[in-house]
């Protein structure tokens, strides 16, 4: 998983300067593989009925959305 989807995206976030690509680039496949897995569960009824290409939208829509700052 880390070779085919974390670390390619990882590089493209990287070479699109984007704060700690690893971290953002893991979270980012966290999420898909959740949203696969939910997708067929029937666990989430609207879920299921988006298209493949709009639940792609939402997540990359959320994805260029800007990080909050944490508190240091």
């Amino acid at each position: 998983m880390r070779a085919r989807l974390v670390a390619p995206l990882a590089a493209r976030l990287a070479g699109e300067g984007a704060e700690d690509p690893d971290a953002r680039a893991e979270v980012l496949v966290s999420c898909l593989a959740g949203v696969i897995a939910l997708r067929s569960s029937g666990l989430l009824p609207h879920l299921a009925t988006l298209s493949p290409e709009t639940i792609g939208a939402m997540l990359e829509s959320a994805a260029l959305a800007q990080a909050p700052e944490t508190a240091g």
